[in-house]
């Protein structure tokens, strides 16, 4: 390619949470606030992921995988025939 002013882009994992998501979440899975609080802090979130990756002229964006609490909990709501120990990771700090 000789032409650097457009360079192929692909999006091949996620983006890191940022401190009030993670903030949120600890929160939420402590009681201290309910989904619906939570759920307003991801979206934000989310919106700010979008527009960053929009920002820098991106094809293709994503939630940075933001509303995936881990791989093995979103995989194992999406397939049938997946043994779980029921065990949920939660969230990592």
């Amino acid at each position: 390619m000789s032409d650097l002013r457009r360079i192929r882009t692909d999006v091949v994992g996620s983006l890191l949470r940022p401190a009030a998501w993670k903030e949120a979440r600890l929160s939420f899975e402590g009681g201290l606030i309910d989904a619906e609080a939570f759920a307003r802090v991801e979206k934000r979130c989310i919106q700010r992921h979008v527009r960053l990756q929009e920002s820098v002229g991106l094809d293709v964006v994503s939630d940075g995988e933001l509303s995936r609490l881990n791989f093995q909990d979103s995989f194992g709501l999406s397939v049938s025939g997946f043994a779980s120990s029921g065990e949920n990771l939660g969230t990592h700090r």
